[in-house]
């Protein structure tokens, strides 16, 4: 009889234990598909030039440029939002925004929709 009961108190834990385990790997899985979810959404880097400053939009937060930043095209942005492409020097814009590739955007809504239109998800497929 004792042995019964304590066959039946071991299944027991061990069930409890698997139950639990799984919540965690299901909430580890949630976590994951958040953090995925949240890079989909806007966690890109870009800069905009706003009140004569320029910012960087990092991890979700505005940050001040204070020294020049050169970018993957060569370009290299200066703090007040000036910038040389093709010998000519340029100005950034209040408001305007430019991508780390040297894009450059004259608002966020036109930011935005380049970011949707280059989404997989969101592309059309062409038979």
């Amino acid at each position: 009889m004792k042995k019964l009961l304590l066959i039946t108190a071991l299944f027991l834990l061990g069930n409890f234990v698997h139950a639990q385990d799984k919540k965690k790997q299901d909430r580890k899985k949630q976590d994951k598909n958040q953090v995925s979810q949240d890079d989909r959404m806007g966690r890109e880097e870009y800069f905009v030039f706003r009140d004569g400053q320029l910012f960087i939009l990092k991890l979700g937060v505005h940050v001040m440029i204070q020294e020049p930043v050169k970018l993957s095209n060569g370009i290299m942005l200066k703090p007040n939002g000036s910038y040389e492409l093709n010998g000519e020097q340029q100005q950034l814009k209040n408001e305007e925004f430019m991508d780390l590739a040297g894009n450059r955007y004259s608002h966020q809504e036109a930011f935005e929709q380049r970011k949707i239109a280059s989404r997989p998800d969101m592309q059309k497929k062409h038979d």
